[in-house]
């Protein structure tokens, strides 16, 4: 997955800045590792971290990849009722701070937010 990550960090770098681009990446990285574990809950990941995802949905490898990085397909959801959103994020907020000792509201605007993603 470091290739691909990589590749995610270089096909970023048009929309953001190296340093925000490696931010998404880091973010998107862990939020698969947070799908791994906890693959019965609905998270929803920071708006940033979302950014890279889109790009990974565009690979031929996506489904390889991610099946093999935390033992699951995680498809990406955009009809959740707000009610979902909203308690997702509550959720994935609370275990970035337990799970990697990040508190997002401390990292740039587009951390702090929720991916919304709208069909």
């Amino acid at each position: 997955m470091m290739t691909v990550f990589s590749n995610l960090e270089t096909s970023l770098q048009p929309e953001l800045s190296p340093q925000l681009a490696q931010e998404s990446v880091k973010l998107y990285d862990q939020f698969l590792q947070l799908c791994g574990k906890y693959a019965d809950e609905a998270l929803v990941p920071p708006q940033l971290a979302d950014m890279a995802w889109h790009k990974h949905l565009e690979m031929n490898s996506y489904a390889a990849d991610v099946q093999g990085y935390c033992g699951r397909v995680v498809e990406h959801q955009t009809d959740q009722a707000d009610s979902v959103q909203e308690q997702g994020w509550a959720r994935t907020k609370a275990l970035y701070q337990s799970e990697f000792g990040i508190d997002l509201s401390t990292l740039s605007d587009a951390a702090q937010l929720p991916a919304s993603c709208n069909g």
